[in-house]
């Protein structure tokens, strides 16, 4: 018995510490600084079309390449492919997430921003928290991929 607690035991600690090295050494989320982070950034600008009715729609869908997400590392994990923005593929699109946090995780994404119920987002912005101006940001711009992603 306390031999398989002590396997157990040993076998977490290897797992979560094995887990750390490989997050700390892709430089995990909120690791690069912002100028690193706009250089590294995939062309975040791009033109859509959508047809309608027989006619044809061009929306464009500019993003500044050193936008919030970019500053603060979530590009690391997360794309926005409404925006064109196609980086990181670890975590979800955020294309729709303005629209379906509140469905996902049960709380508003205000209050999720601010406090995230999820194990990977409650600590990657536990440690560092958006600051009021950067979640008012996050949000402007996830309202706009929604908006761009339903008009397609």
């Amino acid at each position: 018995m306390n031999k398989a607690i002590l396997s157990f035991v040993l076998s977490v600690i290897i797992g979560v510490g094995l887990g750390y090295l490989i997050y700390a050494a892709s430089g995990g989320p909120g690791d690069t600084p912002p100028e690193e982070a706009a250089a590294t950034a995939p062309a975040s600008s791009g033109t859509q079309a959508t047809a309608s009715a027989g006619s044809t729609q061009t929306s464009s869908t500019a993003v500044d390449q050193n936008n919030i997400l970019s500053q603060r590392g979530c590009l690391g994990c997360h794309s926005v492919s409404a925006l064109g923005i196609h980086a990181g593929q670890v975590g979800p699109d955020l294309s729709q997430a303005f629209n379906e946090v509140q469905n996902k995780h049960g709380i508003p994404i205000e209050q999720f921003l601010t406090k995230p119920n999820s194990a990977v987002m409650s600590g990657v912005l536990g440690s560092k928290p958006l600051t009021d101006d950067q979640r008012k940001q996050v949000l402007a711009l996830l309202k706009k991929a929604s908006e761009v992603k339903q008009a397609n």
